[in-house]
């Protein structure tokens, strides 16, 4: 069982997040990390490149990598048409002078969190364990604090689906 989140991160002051979702979970990203969302009609698929690598897309003359986190989160099937509209985020980190960014499922809006919002959450059933104990997953936070009605949302660590995806290009 994971542990409870007050023991993987506490926030300083305000964390403005961006939600999305992945197999109909929500998850959040630190605004910080983020350099912008588009929408992508193509996609270029990359030999031989990890399996979390969906493929690369220009983007403004820049060529992203663009990383699935399913692969890392279990939630549903790797996107396999890449013909057709897609939401990605374009996250402020390069690779080696390579830019990255994530594909979601959707993008829901801009979420401000507290530590607050940390309380009491253990690892709900609705969350793998495995992301918690591989450390896919930051934090799990409530939207709504003090309240049994608020949705349960993961804060992605970038830096560990980057790091597993062996960017290499």
């Amino acid at each position: 069982m994971a542990q409870s989140v007050h023991e993987h991160q506490s926030i300083d002051e305000e964390l403005e997040t961006v939600r999305f979702t992945l197999g109909g979970k929500p998850f959040v990203l630190d605004v910080g990390l983020i350099d912008g969302i588009e929408e992508v009609k193509s996609m270029t698929r990359v030999p031989r490149a990890a399996l979390s690598v969906t493929g690369v897309v220009d983007i403004r003359g820049d060529i992203v990598v663009v990383i699935d986190p399913k692969e890392f989160l279990g939630e549903g099937e790797k996107e396999e048409n890449v013909e057709r509209t897609q939401r990605i985020i374009l996250l402020d980190t390069s690779v080696d002078n390579q830019r990255v960014a994530f594909i979601v499922d959707s993008v829901v809006g801009v979420d401000e969190f507290t530590n607050e919002h940390l309380e009491a959450v253990n690892n709900p059933d609705e969350f793998d364990d495995g992301i918690m104990e591989e450390g896919y997953v930051e934090s799990l936070l409530y939207t709504k604090p003090g309240e049994n009605d608020g949705e349960v949302v993961g804060l992605i660590n970038v830096e560990k689906i980057i790091d597993d995806s062996q960017v290499e290009l």
